[in-house]
């Protein structure tokens, strides 16, 4: 596997929008978590409480699910690996 300083781990949005974040290489492995109310927010940048966004009930995470096994080179540079996560909430 390619030597990484830093992992881009992306997913889709409820619009189809690649989200995500960086996660420093060193700890790629323990995985990461994004706010589920990402999904409160309507194509001009409004959150409604849309069901399961959980913007009234307490801005709960969702766990993003990946393997290392599934980087692939970023194409910002070469310091970049880019993974794509499926999503998860309890389990």
């Amino acid at each position: 596997m390619p030597s990484y300083d830093r992992l881009r781990v992306l997913f889709a949005d409820h619009h189809g929008l690649a989200r995500g974040k960086y996660v420093p290489w060193r700890i790629a492995d323990r995985g990461t978590r994004s706010c589920v109310t990402l999904f409160a927010l309507d194509f001009d940048r409004t959150m409604v409480p849309a069901p399961g966004a959980y913007l009234l009930e307490g801005l709960r995470d969702v766990e993003l699910i990946y393997s290392l096994d599934d980087v692939r080179p970023g194409w910002e540079d070469d310091e970049t690996g880019v993974v794509v996560a499926d999503l998860t909430m309890d389990g």
